[in-house]
C-alpha cells in the first residue's frame, strides 16, 4: 500500500472524528455530516497527492521522475478516500446505535416515556414525530422490533452513502491535483549558461 495515501487516510479519519463529534453530538444536526462528506473527500484526495509529491521531492526526484501518473493518483485518492469514508461511516453509525440502544425514555420538558431501555424508547420517541410516524406506518412498522430493523436498514444506507460521498470526493480531489500538476509541470529545458 502507498504510505502517503495511508497517512492521508489516517488524517481523514481524524477529520471524521471531529466532524462526527461536532455535528452529531455537539450541534446534533446529522445532516451536516452528509453535507461535509464530499468536501472532506475532496480535501483528503488532494492531500494524498500533495503528500506523495512532497515525498518525491524529498527523495530528490525532479522533472518527469517527480510526476505522479494518473493510475497512481487515482489509487492514492481511492486509498485515502476509503480509509476516511469507512472511518466516518463507522463513527456515525456507532454514535447512532448508542442513541438507539441507550435511550432511556427521557423527555425534556415532560414526563419520561413509558418504555424499556433501548429500541422500545426510541420507537416511542419516533411516534411523537408526525413525519417519522408516517414513515414508520408506511413501512409497516408497528412495534419496537420492527423499528429496530427499520433503523438499522437506515443506518446501513446512510453508512454506504457516506462512504460513497467521501470516495467520490477523494477521487475528484486527487484527479484535480493531478490535472493541476499536468498544467504546471516543471520545464525539462536546461537553463542557458552565462553569455
Amino acid at each position: 500500500m502507498n504510505r502517503p495515501a495511508v497517512v492521508a487516510g489516517l488524517v481523514g479519519a481524524g477529520v471524521a472524528v471531529i466532524v462526527v463529534i461536532g455535528f452529531e453530538l455537539v450541534f446534533a444536526v446529522q445532516a451536516i455530516v452528509f453535507l461535509l462528506a464530499l468536501p472532506v473527500g475532496l480535501l483528503i484526495g488532494w492531500y494524498a497527492l500533495e503528500r506523495e509529491r512532497t515525498l518525491l521531492a524529498a527523495r530528490g526526484a525532479t522533472g518527469a521522475g517527480a510526476r505522479i501518473g494518473w493510475p497512481h493518483a487515482i489509487g492514492d485518492g481511492l486509498i485515502a478516500g476509503l480509509i476516511t469514508g469507512v472511518s466516518l461511516a463507522v463513527l456515525y453509525v456507532v454514535i447512532r446505535l448508542l442513541f438507539l440502544y441507550l435511550d432511556d425514555g427521557f423527555r425534556a420538558g415532560g414526563a419520561p416515556y413509558a418504555c424499556t431501555l433501548g429500541p422500545d424508547c426510541g420507537y416511542q420517541r419516533a411516534l411523537d414525530e408526525p413525519q417519522v410516524r408516517a414513515a414508520l406506518e408506511g413501512a409497516g412498522v408497528h412495534d419496537a422490533a420492527g423499528y429496530t430493523t427499520f433503523f438499522l436498514e437506515g443506518q446501513a444506507a446512510g453508512a454506504a452513502a457516506l462512504v460513497g460521498l467521501v470516495v467520490t470526493g477523494s477521487l475528484a480531489g486527487a484527479g484535480a491535483h493531478r490535472a493541476g500538476a499536468s498544467a504546471t509541470s516543471p520545464s525539462t529545458i536546461a537553463p542557458e549558461g552565462p553569455r
